[in-house]
């Protein structure tokens, strides 16, 4: 497999046709972002790899796609799902660093998805990721969802 890395302060786009389905490996984004225009450009089934390591990962408006692994969360780091887009990862990446905080961005019916059930992430786990500005759960099918804000009624 091929790593690819993604270094600076900018964005690099990914659209269809530059993203070869015979290449498999390992997508490292340590800074700016990499924007995902398609969707299969990314998958699971081709063995694909994430590691975050200070960037973030986006995947536009109503596209689909999957990793096979999430290696690493090793600084804080930011995934940014348009709306209608899903993304599919097999759980919890298998090193977490110690202070990386993963902040999540949900547009309209955009879906996150960690693992297949709702105990594919630790408590410790959840409390280090925000979506939206908010906590967040998992669902019964491992699906993030951020809590409300909430309120308080005051009565005097």
């Amino acid at each position: 497999g091929l790593t690819r890395r993604k270094t600076g302060a900018g964005t690099l786009l990914i659209a269809e046709n530059l993203v070869s389905t015979s290449i498999t490996g390992r997508w490292e984004i340590a800074e700016g972002t990499v924007v995902f225009a398609g969707s299969d450009q990314l998958s699971a089934a081709r063995g694909y790899e994430l590691a975050l390591q200070g960037g973030t990962l986006e995947l536009e408006d109503g596209t689909e796609n999957s990793f096979a692994s999430f290696a690493e969360l090793s600084a804080t780091s930011g995934i940014a799902l348009g709306a209608n887009a899903r993304l599919e990862l097999p759980g919890a990446p298998q090193n977490w660093g110690d202070e990386a905080d993963l902040k999540v961005t949900l547009g309209k019916k955009a879906k996150l998805r960690f693992g297949t059930d709702g105990t594919s992430l630790t408590a410790d786990q959840l409390s280090r990721i925000t979506a939206n500005g908010h906590r967040v759960s998992l669902d019964d099918n491992g699906y993030l969802r951020a809590e409300g804000a909430g309120f308080a009624i005051i009565i005097r």
